[in-house]
């Protein structure tokens, strides 16, 4: 029944024009009255006779009679408006009474559009009417289309009232369908008809509330068949399927009704009523699961996949007609129209347009919802037939197969309309009438029928949240576009997440034990007991809260692994875990790694939603591409970690070898009797059995077998063993290819893939997408489960590793003769399943993940810890084992999928602008990898080179973008080349095999060079350096060159690559975050270099370049001087270098002015910015050019040019730019603005705009140092003087020592401490120097810091040495002054005293630490006798006042030690076993000598001064104390004030203990103690030491240890 709600007026009221005039409102009052006159006599006449079949084509006949032109309908609205008496005798269309009512009601709200339509303007709206008096513009004047008019109407009302349920779209729907009438004795148009009537009342009550009670209104008899939908063939649920509803606007349709409908679990709503928000079915909406958008065009486009757990309702446009286009006569501005960016517009654009345009948009929706891989549940509510047409046409175009999806349609058609609909099948219709059913009937009635089986129907549950996430400013809401932006890629922990129905809970308990993962809910509600004790928790949690309090200089400590046994309970470890950091930190799951997206999601989060908080990922290490995951999250340059459960095998551990991790390799003893309670209390045995269980539990469940799973399935069976329960799976699978189907779930646990796709099960086996494996082999449902994951797609996967274990021994006993088969198992299996996967790869959806299984179990997941080689074989790979029959599966997996990547390649050709689909790109990189890891066999295993060549050209020429990866491999095969002739000293070498090994060198060196230029310059420069060195050994070795006397027999092309080798270490050096491994192999290759007969001490290399330069300067020889004078200018770097190592080489240059100049009549030079070689040789070059002009005070505006030639260069590269000419830009022109240049001021603006947005975008390479390091310091000098480089430098504490060394005077900035971001980072605002007022500085504080600010201290003025970065000016805390509080900058007074020598004695090696004030003496110099890191004696202890430092005699000289630098990086609890620092301190004293090690020299004066370590000679304060050490007994300092921690084990206890994990400076163990267990953590630097650990920890053997501290619940120990 419609709905008879008053809506906000209760008299007819119309403007204030229209009632300040009696006569004039009379006059409308009449008309409205007349309106409803005229519906009273319509209904009084229709009612009674529509019972009968008679009555009906009464009414049909009469409305056919009825015109629908629209200008015969608009003249009769009109007269019927002029003469108020025109009604009463005439019988009107009821389009007459709707158009005319429009006008009315818009009557209420002004008189006409006012002077120059600004009453429309008011209302955002732009229109050209046109009136039939222009003097006197009325609305019912007007002579506009009725459609317009409408338009016009409803904004106003979604303005003035807000929500209104007058359904305009139903008129304007039925009279188009009335114009297309081919014959008047359709029951369908009486229904539509009756349906208008009501709409007219409406408005009528809209008009006068009063009417609500007076006007009756027309009752449908119910048609719509609700039973029919719900049984075969359609089944409709929400089960299981993807549910699409596409609904029509529904105003007139009671509110109860439509929120029947509109609070189900449908994924996708498309929304034909633009006004849906105003009175639609959207207003309805009341749970807070849902994603709203505008549908046009470019968001189809966009759109990858369907949201997984809650609903996305597209309003399809937000006019009110989704055909309605803007133009001249009638737009709104702030609207968007469904038809948006059409070719044509206006009236130009066809309905045909317009239709192939829904086609279009229909297609993306119908694809993401088959990427869903569930079966698809179509609704249509509409009686427009062309949208049911299109639908139907979408889904045949988009090779949605038609068994996988249901279309049920509910609305009003002819028999002829519905035929024609039908039609667009290219099927068999019999076929097609089991996917599609017509329900002929008013939508109001599906409506009507839903809402009265509403107890049938879970609607969608609100999330009990505000969707807050924690933040360093506490707690953060997210907005619906912030949190929907995230949702299909990561799962975030909001507040109370976790809560879901007591039934939904108990289930998610149950999937658990079954062997699913555990759901956020199970974790919650603690129905599984903590795997680990509590304490190991908290040092997991610690651990990763230290790691979020500071940004990482390793990139890989951003990765926190829990490294587990499989089947364990690794991952519901990780999963607790996660969850007790959930309430301090944001915490994000993630379902999807894509790369285009991640980065910019996970910095947006953090810089601008968060406020720059900690996150912390989590992932699954069977999530596809996790090692590209992995990867993203080193180069992140903010505070985030990755936390994943790793099995102990996995090669993800080797290749992320400094990244922290945790070992599991055991459940602790505490958990296992919960867990049997647990397990019991779900059994489906008796009690009796079940005691008989408890009885035997000891005997048979043990070893590995104590897992949470296994004991579950031990409560579960009455005779458990896993052999007999995997053999009846076996048994059951009655066809050899269900077995084959298990063997492939088994083979890709074993392999770390885990998971199989449901419907790639579905497709090998043919079946419907309705039917289910586990049904048609129930036996297989006792070890494999089907789960959905967090991506949304289901997957089945064994239950438990021991039970895919077994299974695959069993498969192999049955089918292969024996599980030593295995290998030949393992090959046949991958060679069906490679088989398979080409079959179904065909029609694979756009997300699918089979070949990411596929690239996973053949290529990427290596073994862990392996000295078997080849190591870059995969796991799978390595067990097969025979060579030949690895490159026959390797082979067949690339031509298999061949066909697919040509065909993809040439329709890509015709289509070049267009990009590659996820899809797409997987099948082209599988293809490609697969060559290219063929060709590595060929190379090293086969050294068939001709082969390996043939396999890198197919793997080059089927990459989908530029893989640095395939590159390096090409490289590294063509090394393997060389490096195979280099090594055959019985080979002889003719000009042409010279010539030859010159053309691969070139060639393998251009694939090193793209390998750095496309993104791994980690694997590109070592491998590189490696290339040009060993070349270089084998020339010489050819050329018998023994000793630098022999070096002049070098020919030209042998000395451009020694050139080369000093170009590519020099580039190397630029970055800087390479991971250990990189970073010495490059050092190992530069010492290799220097220590041998390569250059000597370089004067003849600069000899010789220089008679090159020399006689190449005047010639036509433009490349060759070019060359000349580049290797003249290293070679004179590395001379510079070679001289003193200590300092920066332009300080030792003879003539660094000429080598400016000679770099820039380099940099003049023609070059090819596509070769990456010649842009990484003019890098240098400006590079160097910007160190020689700071350190020869080069004019800032010279400096500017260059600085702007640098980036012009970079920004050709579009991608991984080098963030330093962007710098230098930067920092110069506020050099320049300092010196009074205000034209500056704005293009510094500009500047600055464009490096936020560069930062932003992740356009910028980080491995080129971070955006906000330190690169200079600000200094007194001249011009570009004022930049003191210190690039090198980490810590504030080496900056400042820098400054200290190079003798250069800081320039004092001043500013007010602004604002606390957060408890680490503070914001600092200049006053002074003017010039630079108002600028933000950085500044860390806190723990972090050497300052004593903290947020207690904003407001204050602090002096300061300031640094610059990229993006940021940065306060060094170091040294930092607080002047408000009467601090003062120390390090003046330390650089005034810099020339001065220091006074002998009682002294600290710096003037800084000591406060004297020593005069200077005479500038003579000493040469150091010890070297850096070199361990030596500390005579004559002697402490500073003040107890800063610790000062004595070295050999040569005079040493000092940091108190609080150094001696305070021992054990706190060790410190305090011994007193407290003051009695070390004294007990040192008392000492005569202790072992230290050289830092470094301070000063080279008469009295060398060092400054030395004592924590690195020894690694405890007892080691360091000795025997002699007079202790003070003393309990531990308390950790924390709350907590009082003390030890159960005497200080001094000796022990043995076992070896639990080593990492790089300390090692995990345990031991036993008076019948308990202890952790403790042996801190060693000795090799000799950590190699006898290591010796124990692989042999796991015991170590004697003694106790010597106590720190929290964990024990500090030193070897025995």
């Amino acid at each position: 029944m419609p709905s008879c709600t008053p809506q906000r007026t209760s008299t007819l009221v119309f403007c204030q024009e229209i009632e300040s005039n009696q006569q004039l409102r009379d006059q409308y009052c009449r008309r409205v009255r007349n309106i409803a006159k005229w519906y009273k006599a319509t209904f009084e006449r229709y009612n009674t006779i529509l019972k009968t079949e008679i009555g009906m084509e009464t009414l049909a006949k009469e409305l056919g009679e009825i015109s629908c032109d629209s200008a015969v309908i608009a003249d009769m609205a009109q007269e019927f408006l002029d003469d108020l008496d025109y009604a009463n005798g005439a019988k009107m269309s009821y389009f007459s009474m709707s158009d005319a009512l429009v006008k009315l009601i818009l009557s209420k709200f002004s008189f006409g559009p006012g002077p120059n339509n600004q009453f429309l303007t008011e209302c955002g709206i732009s229109a050209r009417l046109q009136f039939k008096d222009p003097s006197r513009k009325s609305w019912l004047g007007c002579r506009a289309d009725v459609y317009e008019l409408a338009e016009i109407l409803a904004k106003i009302l979604r303005d003035k009232v807000g929500s209104f349920n007058i359904d305009f779209q139903a008129l304007s729907s039925d009279r188009e369908a009335r114009a297309k009438l081919t014959h008047s004795g359709e029951a369908s148009l009486c229904l539509s008809a009756m349906r208008c009537y009501n709409v007219i009342r409406d408005m009528l009550i809209f008009m006068d509330s009063d009417y609500c009670d007076q006007l009756p209104f027309f009752e449908f008899e119910e048609l719509f068949d609700y039973d029919r939908m719900l049984a075969e063939p359609c089944c409709f649920s929400f089960d299981n399927a993807t549910t699409i509803l596409i609904a029509d606007s529904v105003h007139d349709v009671r509110r109860d009704y439509r929120k029947a409908i509109a609070n189900m679990q449908w994924n996708l709503v498309v929304d034909l009523d633009g006004y849906s928000d105003c009175g639609g079915l959207l207003e309805t909406v009341e749970h807070n699961r849902i994603q709203r958008e505008v549908l046009c065009r470019n968001v189809a486009d966009n759109l990858t996949q369907l949201p997984i757990d809650h609903t996305l309702w597209y309003r399809c446009g937000e006019y009110q007609s989704i055909n309605f286009l803007p133009k001249d006569s009638l737009s709104i501005g702030a609207y968007t129209e469904f038809h948006k960016n059409l070719p044509c517009s206006g009236r130009n654009v066809r309905m045909a347009d317009k239709l192939n345009n829904l086609c279009e948009i229909l297609m993306d929706l119908l694809l993401c919802a088959k990427n869903c891989d569930r079966i698809i549940n179509i609704v249509i509510l509409t009686d427009n037939t062309n949208i049911v047409k299109y639908l139907i046409r979408a889904a045949e175009s988009s090779n949605v197969r038609l068994e996988d999806y249901f279309i049920t349609w509910v609305g009003l058609a002819s028999a002829e309309e519905v035929r024609n609909v039908c039609a667009e099948y290219s099927g068999d219709r019999e076929w097609m009438q089991t996917h599609f059913c017509h329900h002929s009937c008013l939508t109001y009635q599906f409506y009507q029928a839903f809402s009265e089986h509403g107890s049938y129907w879970q609607p969608r549950q609100s999330l009990k949240s505000n969707f807050s996430i924690p933040s360093v400013n506490g707690p953060v809401a997210l907005s619906e576009n912030e949190r929907n932006n995230i949702a299909n890629d990561f799962l975030a922990l909001y507040d109370h997440c976790e809560d879901e129905t007591a039934e939904r809970s108990a289930e998610l308990k149950l999937q658990f034990y079954s062997g699913n993962i555990a759901s956020w809910n199970t974790i919650a509600n603690e129905y599984i007991p903590r795997l680990r004790k509590s304490s190991e928790f908290e040092q997991m949690k610690q651990a990763i809260k230290t790691l979020l309090g500071q940004t990482q200089q390793n990139p890989q400590k951003r990765l926190f692994f829990i490294k587990h046994t499989a089947g364990i309970g690794g991952s519901t470890v990780a999963r607790q875990l996660v969850w007790d950091l959930h309430l301090d930190y944001a915490v994000l799951e993630v379902r999807n790694y894509v790369p285009q997206t991640f980065k910019t999601r996970i910095e947006h989060l953090y810089d601008s939603v968060l406020d720059k908080s900690p996150i912390i990922l989590f992932a699954d290490d069977t999530l596809p591409y996790f090692k590209n995951l992995c990867d993203e999250v080193c180069r992140l340059d903010r505070r985030c970690i990755l936390v994943s459960a790793c099995r102990s095998e996995s090669g993800i551990l080797r290749d992320y070898p400094n990244a922290n991790y945790k070992a599991v390799s055991s459940i602790q003893d505490g958990a296992i009797p919960i867990l049997r309670e647990r397990y019991r209390q779900v059994s489906p045995l008796s009690e009796m059995e079940l005691r008989q269980k408890d009885d035997s539990f000891a005997d048979i469940v043990r070893g590995p077998m104590l897992t949470p799973f296994i004991i579950g399935l031990y409560y579960k069976e009455q005779d458990f063993s896993i052999e007999s329960y995997v053999s009846k799976a076996l048994n059951g699978c009655y066809e050899r290819r269900y077995a084959d189907i298990l063997a492939y779930l088994a083979m890709c646990d074993r392999y770390k893939c885990k998971n199989l796709p449901v419907s790639f099960v579905r497709q090998i086996l043919g079946l419907p997408m309705r039917e289910d494996f586990l049904r048609l082999v129930p036996a297989a449902s006792s070890v494999v489960t089907v789960e959905r994951q967090s991506s949304g797609i289901e997957y089945y996967h064994f239950m438990h590793p021991l039970l895919s274990d077994c299974f695959l021994d069993k498969y192999c006993e049955k089918y292969y003769g024996g599980k030593e088969n295995l290998r030949n198992a393992v090959y046949e299996l991958s060679f069906h399943l490679i088989d398979h996967m080409a079959e179904t790869s065909k029609t694979l959806p756009e997300n699918a993940p089979h070949l990411d299984i596929l690239i996973s179990i053949m290529i990427q997941n290596k073994r862990g810890e392996s000295d078997v080689q080849p190591q870059y074989l995969s796991a799978l790979m390595m067990d097969i084992g025979m060579p030949e029959s690895q490159r026959q599966l390797m082979n067949h997996l690339a031509t298999k999928f061949q066909p697919l990547a040509d065909g993809i390649l040439s329709s890509h050709s015709r289509n070049p602008d267009e990009y590659f689909k996820r899809n797409e790109q997987q099948i082209l990189r599988l293809v490609s990898h697969s060559y290219a890891h063929l060709g590595r066999m060929y190379s090293r295993d086969a050294h068939n080179h001709a082969e390996a060549y043939e396999s890198f050209k197919k793997a080059i020429e089927y990459m989908p973008d530029d893989d640095p990866n395939v590159f390096h491999m090409a490289g590294s095969a063509l090394l393997d080349k060389l490096k195979q002739k280099f090594d055959d000293s019985n080979a002889e070498f003719d000009q042409k095999a010279l010539s030859d090994i010159h053309e691969d060198v070139q060639c393998a060196g251009e694939y090193f060079d793209n390998t750095i230029c496309y993104g791994s310059p980690e694997y590109g420069y070592p491998s590189k350096l490696e290339l040009l060195y060993r070349t270089l050994q084998f020339l010489f070795r050819i050329n018998n060159i023994q000793s630098e006397a022999d070096l002049p027999k070098l020919d030209h092309t042998s000395r451009l690559l020694q050139s080369e080798f000093m170009d590519t270490l020099e580039e190397a050096k630029n970055y800087y975050d390479f991971d250990d491994i990189a970073r010495e192999k490059i050092s190992e290759y530069e010492n290799r270099f220097r220590s041998q007969i390569v250059f000597g001490n370089y004067s003849q290399a600069v000899e010789y370049y220089q008679n090159k330069v020399d006689a190449l300067r005047s010639g036509p020889d433009i490349v060759g001087y070019g060359n000349s004078l580049r290797s003249l200018i290293f070679a004179q770097i590395n001379q510079a270098r070679y001289k003193n190592p200590e300092v920066s080489f332009y300080y030792n240059l003879k003539n660094a002015r000429k080598m400016l100049t000679n770099i820039e009549s380099l940099l003049l030079q023609p070059f090819d910015p596509e070769r990456f070689s010649d842009y990484a040789l003019r890098t240098q070059m400006f590079h160097y050019w910007m160190l020689l002009a700071k350190h020869l005070e080069i004019s800032v505006d010279q400096g500017l040019v260059m600085a702007k030639r640098w980036m012009t260069m970079e920004e050709d590269r579009r991608n991984n730019l080098n963030p330093e000419p962007y710098y230098y830009q930067n920092v110069l022109l506020r050099l320049s603005i300092k010196s009074g240049n205000a034209a500056s001021i704005d293009e510094l603006r500009e500047l600055t705009h464009l490096i936020g947005g560069y930062d932003i975008d992740g356009v910028f390479d980080r491995r080129r140092g971070s955006l906000t390091k330190i690169r200079d310091v600000f200094v007194s000098g001249k011009e570009m003087g004022q930049l003191l480089d210190v690039t090198h430098c980490k810590a504030d504490e080496e900056i400042y020592e820098s400054v200290i060394k190079q003798k250069r005077t800081p320039v004092p900035v001043s500013a007010h401490f602004e604002e606390c971001l957060n408890q680490g980072l503070a914001y600092l605002k200049i006053y002074a120097p003017v010039p630079w007022s108002k600028e933000q500085v950085r500044m860390n504080i806190g723990r972090r810091s050497h300052s004593s600010l903290t947020s207690a201290q904003v407001g204050h003025r602090i002096m300061f040495v300031m640094g610059f970065g990229v993006c940021h000016l940065v306060a060094l805390s170091y040294n930092a002054a607080d002047i408000d509080a009467g601090e003062k900058m120390r390090i003046l007074n330390a650089v005034s005293d810099a020339h001065a020598t220091p006074k002998a004695g009682n002294e600290s090696p710096k003037k800084l630490m000591t406060g004297s004030d020593n005069k200077p003496t005479q500038n003579a110099t000493a040469v150091a006798i010890l070297k850096n890191g070199q361990r030596t004696i500390l005579r004559n202890i002697r402490i500073s006042k003040g107890d800063q430092w610790i000062n004595g005699d070295v050999e040569g000289g005079i040493a000092g030690v940091s108190v609080k630098d150094d001696l305070s990086r021992f054990s706190k609890s060790e410190i305090a076993y011994y007193g407290g620092i003051e009695e070390v301190l004294k007990m040192l004293q008392k000492k005569a000598e202790v072992p230290c090690i050289i830092l470094y020299v301070v000063d080279n004066t008469p009295k060398l001064k060092y400054r030395a370590s004592l924590f690195d000679a020894c690694s405890t304060i007892s080691e360091l104390l000795g025997e002699t050490a007079k202790t003070k007994q003393k309990e531990p300092e308390p950790i924390s004030p709350t907590l009082e921690v003390t030890a159960t084990v005497p200080i001094g206890e000796a022990v043995t203990v076992t070896i639990q994990d080593i990492q790089k400076d300390s090692v995990a163990g345990t031991f036993q103690y008076e019948g308990s267990i202890y952790s403790i953590t042996l801190k060693t630097n000795r090799k000799k030491e950590r190699e006898s650990l290591q010796k124990a920890f692989r042999q796991k053997s015991l170590v004697k240890t003694r106790i010597i501290g106590f720190n929290k619940d964990i024990y500090l120990g030193k070897l025995i």
